[in-house]
């Protein structure tokens, strides 16, 4: 359970400097904005086990950056995602 692979979604407050973005274990990252116009970042991708996960996410914490939300997403999610993405590529 805890060592198979598993595609997140990270939200977080804030921007991540793109010096940084290696650190991030391959996820894909994208700038994104909050209901009350702050500005917001969305990690998404796979990670191969709850240890990667969690050194993302002290990744984040030492860059002092709030998590708002972390959430495993399932294959209709992911589907989704990727109609969204190809709609954006489209516009």
């Amino acid at each position: 359970m805890y060592d198979n692979p598993g595609t997140y979604r990270i939200v977080v407050q804030g921007r991540i400097e793109a010096s940084w973005i290696d650190s991030l274990e391959g996820m894909s990252v994208y700038g994104a904005t909050g209901e009350t116009g702050e500005a917001m970042t969305i990690l998404e991708g796979e990670l191969v086990d709850q240890a990667a996960l969690v050194g993302v996410l002290n990744t984040l914490y030492g860059l002092r950056l709030t998590i708002i939300s972390v959430s495993r997403m399932d294959e209709a999610l992911h589907s989704h995602r990727n109609e969204m993405k190809e709609r954006r590529e489209q516009l």
